[in-house]
C-alpha cells in the first residue's frame, strides 16, 4: 500500500480480419507494472474492434434470457447476476469508457446488443471470488480467461470450477494445482473460459 506503482503498456499486434462481422482487427497488448523494486505483473490483454452495425433505427432492449439449469460435471457452481448499477461502478473502478457497459440506448440501438454487456473482466472477478470462496487461502500465481460469449445485464451467470485434467504437454509454472473455471450463460453458452494455477 502506498507504493508508486508505473504501467507500460506495450502494442504487440495489430491484426486485421475480415468476415460476416465484417472488417475488424485484433489488438494485442502487453501491460507491465513496476514497483520501485522490480516488475510485480505481467498481463496480456487482445481487444476486438469492429466497425460500427447497421442497424434498424428501431432496436430496443430485450428482457434478459431466463436461467438456465445448472451445468453439470463440475467440482462446484455458484451463481450470480450483474445489475446496471454494478456495470456503472465497475465501468467508473476501471475507468472503462465503452458505452455497451451503462448506455443502454448506445449498447441497443447503435451496437446492436439485447441490453447492457457485462464487462469480461468483471465476470473474471466474479469466477476468482469464487474460487477463493471454495479454497479458502489459496494462492492464485496465475490467472488467464478468455472471453467468448456475451452476458447481459440481469442474466445469471453460473460461475464454475473443478480441478483441471494434468496433460503432460502443458505444465504449471509453480507445479501446483491447475484450476478450470467458466461462466455459464443462461443459453448454456461459455461466456468466460478461464484456468487458474495455485502455489
Amino acid at each position: 500500500m502506498g507504493e508508486h506503482l508505473t504501467r507500460t503498456t506495450t502494442i504487440e499486434a495489430i491484426v486485421p480480419k475480415k468476415n460476416n462481422m465484417g472488417a475488424h482487427c485484433f489488438v494485442r497488448l502487453r501491460h507491465e507494472v513496476q514497483t520501485p523494486r522490480d516488475l510485480a505483473l505481467v498481463e496480456r490483454q487482445t481487444l476486438l474492434y469492429r466497425e460500427p452495425a447497421i442497424l434498424s433505427p428501431l432496436a430496443t432492449r430485450k428482457a434478459p434470457r431466463p436461467d438456465g439449469p445448472a451445468p453439470e460435471g463440475w467440482d462446484w457452481v455458484r451463481s450470480t447476476s450483474a445489475d446496471e448499477v454494478t456495470l456503472f461502478r465497475y465501468s467508473a473502478l476501471t475507468f472503462d469508457t465503452s458505452r455497451i457497459h451503462y448506455d443502454l440506448r448506445y449498447a441497443t440501438r447503435e451496437e446492436g446488443y439485447p441490453g447492457l454487456v457485462v464487462h469480461g473482466p468483471l465476470l473474471a472477478t466474479f469466477l476468482l471470488s469464487a474460487l477463493l470462496q471454495e479454497l479458502p487461502g489459496a494462492t492464485i500465481t496465475r490467472f488467464r480467461f478468455l472471453a467468448r460469449a456475451p452476458l447481459f445485464a440481469n442474466e445469471t451467470a453460473h460461475l464454475c470450477g473443478r480441478v483441471a485434467e494434468q496433460n503432460p504437454d502443458v505444465h504449471s509454472n509453480t507445479g501446483g494445482p491447475r484450476i478450470e473455471l467458466a461462466a455459464i450463460a443462461p443459453n448454456g453458452a461459455v461466456a468466460i473460459a478461464a484456468l487458474a494455477e495455485l502455489g
